[in-house]
């Protein structure tokens, strides 16, 4: 989605074949004070299902996922406690700051 060899930012996504489920991944090599908000379009949904985000229960579209993306939070930490969970590098946060900084989202389609 996001080469790492062009940008500061990288991105890549893994889709069951059946695409029912999915895991989005935002990598950010170094901090930039006051960067622009970051958005990341998934790719090879269903575009006509609802994918469900396991870590905060909200609802997308596959077509929104798809064509106008979601935000990165402008804040992410690796290897935090947060609301007395121990995170590791790379686990979903909500803060993003710092270098080599990562976001993961793991989506589900819901059925309907």
């Amino acid at each position: 989605m996001q080469s790492p060899f062009e940008n500061n930012e990288t991105a890549w996504s893994f889709v069951a074949k059946d695409k029912s489920e999915a895991v989005v991944s935002f990598f950010r090599t170094l901090a930039v004070p006051n960067d622009n908000l970051a958005t990341i379009c998934a790719v090879g949904l269903d575009a006509d299902a609802i994918y469900e985000d396991m870590r905060t229960g909200k609802l997308y579209g596959g077509d929104e996922l798809m064509y106008v993306g979601i935000n990165v939070p402008d804040k992410v930490v690796g290897g935090i406690a947060e609301e007395g969970k121990e995170l590791f590098a790379g686990m979903p946060s909500s803060v993003i700051e710092g270098d080599y900084a990562a976001f993961i989202w793991h989506f589900k389609k819901v059925n309907k």
